[in-house]
């Protein structure tokens, strides 16, 4: 049993609730570069009936990010709540990201891998330092893609030659045959 497991074998079908820490020593436990230091609490009311666990997952605090342009820690701010659900059935197994079928006589929950993946997927995919911030929303808008087919660039250049008054020496140039084949 770790320290962040909680024993659900002599549980009453009602609400339970548990605080975990999240420092230094919870990011021990994985080998991670993303994350490996921070002060959070998280919150978990657990809800048994006859035939599931209903897991209210809150995580309050801050984790130190490194900032991918300047290379900067700072703590990042973090409060995120996840809903996870455990059926009774006769095997473990992961149904999808946040139902799982565990054995009726199933002894305890692990929550480390499952605070840890919450903390993970709140972590913006590019990590920039409060102090960027402005210069990075300025980026942003530098950064939009537009699509066109070569049909809409041939109506655009044909509207563009259209509006443009024509140069009379222009006009006569236009005449011009090069191709003496």
């Amino acid at each position: 049993m770790t320290k962040y497991s909680v024993d659900i074998s002599g549980l009453k079908n009602k609400e339970y609730s548990f605080d975990f820490k999240i420092d230094e020593n919870f990011f021990k436990l994985f080998e991670s570069d993303l994350m490996q230091n921070g002060s959070l609490k998280a919150d978990i009311v657990l809800s048994k009936s006859e035939t599931m666990i209903t897991v209210r997952v809150k995580i309050d605090g801050t984790i130190e990010l490194t900032c991918d342009r300047s290379l900067r820690e700072f703590d990042y701010p973090i409060s995120v709540e996840e809903q996870l659900y455990y059926k009774f059935g006769d095997r473990y197994e992961e149904m999808s990201d946040d139902v799982f079928m565990i054995p009726a006589n199933y002894a305890e929950i692990d929550f480390s891998q499952i605070l840890y993946d919450v903390l993970a997927l709140s972590i913006p995919t590019k990590i920039i330092h409060p102090d960027l911030q402005s210069e990075e929303d300025d980026d942003d808008e530098e950064e939009t893609f537009v699509f066109s087919t070569a049909d809409e660039e041939q109506e655009i250049e044909e509207e563009k030659q259209e509006n443009e008054e024509s140069d009379p020496r222009w006009d006569k140039l236009k005449g011009l045959n090069f191709n003496k084949n």
